[in-house]
């Protein structure tokens, strides 16, 4: 009885050493396709005795490439799958082949290969060129740009999301995440989505800037500095600075700090999606790209790439902020909360501005609308609806009075100017709203409206382009562009928009009609 207890205990050990050795070596590789050694990471596979491993390190490998058929090919090839039926890869790789081979499409442009499916491929040119342009941009800054294609992958609903990043439906519900870069690709939840759409285009060049840092570090950039960095970058291609710091961010910040109540670094070197709180995930965002842009703006852009290049050659990270910026860490940390209360001048008469994160967390307006507001906001609409305009603004006004800039009262209020044809009242707090408030996608479907209805055709198209790279969904608005194209004579545009519509709203028989009529147009003109 003791031989067999002791040789049970034996091959347990045993069992375990191999996991554990296998282990290891997959850690080994991923670091290296992480870092986009493809070649070390070809090298390490082909030295592997072990057949099955080789197999499994393998589909890892093709994952990484984005061959998911190849890589699923070398998973049904492993004789005993009983080493690796617990493994993430031996789960993941299967299923993901299964869900892209589901009815997804591949689109491809010099730098990138994206994946869409169903009503997102509306947004196959625009997502081209803009990857592109974050391709080129992003290149110049960090002075890398990478020779393999990249693989984009946008999810067409929440659950294929929650399986295909691995962070599952509880964290990314509590997270608000809706993008990430995982597995050598990035990975995005389709903006349809969430009520008002999200900075779909900010978050691809913030999944980017991801792949760049693992690359350009060789996977060695800890977290805290890996998510202020993309999230200070990541409106880099569509300005000069740096636009994440909206007023509702810059509240948010100089709140915590007046209450104490800031995150402490120490906390946020693992993924912050796993925090129990969502303000707290919120804040450390906040934080982490307030201090990148205090490096920046005491030591100079160039200094800090310097550091960001570097960085993988140090191994206390204490040495290399010594090194680079001539200063201690903790002296740095300390200089950059009492720094702080310079933002504070960003705060005036902003109260009632929304934070980036409420709106991607906001199933409806009325989650914008705090409770001391909702009562007279309430009123404004049962007047709104008897068509008692005046009574709908004295409400609407009195809960301005308490939240100036909140989003949803801002656009009320435009509403009962727009419907009384107060057209420049209504243009000058949607433009109000839109200053503050830079990412409620509302107000610049309401100026588009109202630029429309004026016939202010160019000024309209200009928002279109901005009303894009929010919600590119809302069918209404699409609508409204295509004619717009339609009166402009820019014929060939105004067809492509009605069959975007046409994607978007199929029950709508009308829009055959005015396609084939446009296609008719078309024909006979070139065919002359």
């Amino acid at each position: 009885m003791k031989m067999k207890f002791f040789k049970f205990i034996f091959m347990l050990f045993l069992f375990t050493s191999i996991l554990f050795c296998y282990q290891n070596k997959i850690d080994d590789l991923i670091k290296y396709l992480e870092a986009g050694s493809f070649q070390k990471s070809k090298l390490l596979i082909e030295k592997e005795s072990d057949l099955d491993l080789q197999k499994y390190m393998y589909s890892i490998y093709y994952l990484y490439l984005g061959d998911y058929l190849k890589a699923n090919d070398y998973i049904k090839d492993i004789s005993d799958s009983r080493k690796f039926k617990d493994q993430l890869f031996y789960i993941y790789i299967p299923y993901i082949n299964e869900i892209l081979t589901n009815g997804y499409k591949k689109y491809e442009s010099e730098h990138f290969v994206v994946w869409l499916k169903g009503k997102d491929e509306i947004l196959k040119d625009l997502i081209l060129e803009k990857l592109e342009k974050i391709y080129q941009i992003y290149g110049g800054i960090f002075g890398y740009f990478p020779k393999d294609k990249i693989t984009v992958e946008v999810y067409n609903n929440k659950q294929e999301f929650y399986f295909a990043t691995t962070l599952g439906e509880d964290v990314v519900k509590k997270s608000g995440v809706v993008g990430i870069c995982k597995f050598n690709k990035i990975m995005l939840l389709s903006p349809k989505n969430l009520p008002f759409g999200y900075r779909w285009i900010d978050t691809l060049a913030h999944e980017y800037v991801h792949l760049i840092l693992n690359r350009l570090t060789d996977y060695t950039f800890p977290l805290y500095l890996h998510e202020g960095t993309a999230r200070y970058f990541d409106t880099l291609y569509r300005s000069t600075e740096s636009l994440c710091f909206t007023p509702g961010n810059i509240k948010l910040l100089l709140d915590a700090k007046k209450n104490n109540k800031l995150v402490d670094f120490s906390e946020m070197r693992g993924s912050l999606v796993y925090f129990n709180d969502k303000q707290k995930i919120e804040l450390s965002f906040v934080e982490l790209a307030s201090f990148i842009k205090y490096l920046i703006k005491q030591f100079g852009q160039e200094k800090y790439l310097d550091f960001v290049k570097n960085y993988k050659f140090f191994k206390d990270e204490k040495e290399i902020y010594k090194k680079v910026f001539n200063k201690e860490f903790e002296e740095i940390l300390l200089s950059w909360r009492e720094s702080l209360g310079e933002e504070e001048r960003y705060l005036q008469d902003t109260s009632g501005a929304i934070s980036d994160f409420k709106l991607i967390f906001s199933e409806a307006e009325d989650n914008l609308i705090d409770f001391e507001i909702e009562q007279y906001v309430s009123v404004g609409d049962k007047f709104l609806n008897m068509k008692d305009y005046k009574s709908a603004l004295y409400h609407y006004g009195k809960a301005r009075e308490k939240e100036f800039f909140n989003p949803i009262v801002m656009k009320k209020i435009a509403k009962v100017y727009f419907l009384t044809q107060k057209y420049k009242e209504a243009e000058e707090i949607l433009k109000q709203c839109i200053d503050v408030n830079p990412n409620f996608v509302g107000s610049y479907e309401m100026l588009f409206k109202l630029y429309y209805e004026q016939s202010r055709y160019s000024e309209a198209l200009e928002l279109f382009k901005q009303i894009l790279e929010i919600n590119p969904f809302n069918y209404e608005i699409r609508k409204i562009a295509a004619e717009i194209y339609s009166d402009l004579g820019k014929i060939k545009n105004a067809l492509e928009e009605y069959k975007v519509v046409r994607v978007l709203q199929p029950e709508n028989k009308e829009l055959n009609d005015i396609i084939e009529n446009l296609e008719k147009y078309l024909e006979r003109k070139y065919n002359k």
